[in-house]
């Protein structure tokens, strides 16, 4: 199981103005950006009928790679 937590992400190296430090794990710097998440919401809308709804959700997706 893959969990995918849109707008945080590690390994930036500032590569987006808008990222925040969250926490350190394992001595590697967590951050989120707004900017990332926003991208993957509008991606998401795009290949489906979900819409973001301003609120906390849990989107189950089955995948084949």
């Amino acid at each position: 199981m893959d969990f995918c937590l849109p707008g945080y992400g590690a390994y930036w190296y500032g590569h987006y103005p808008d990222a925040v430090d969250i926490c350190k794990v394992d001595g590697t710097d967590w951050s989120y950006s707004d900017l990332m998440f926003c991208k993957f919401i509008e991606e998401l809308e795009s290949i489906s009928k979900w819409r973001y709804n301003g609120e906390t959700e849990l989107i189950i997706i089955n995948s084949r790679i």
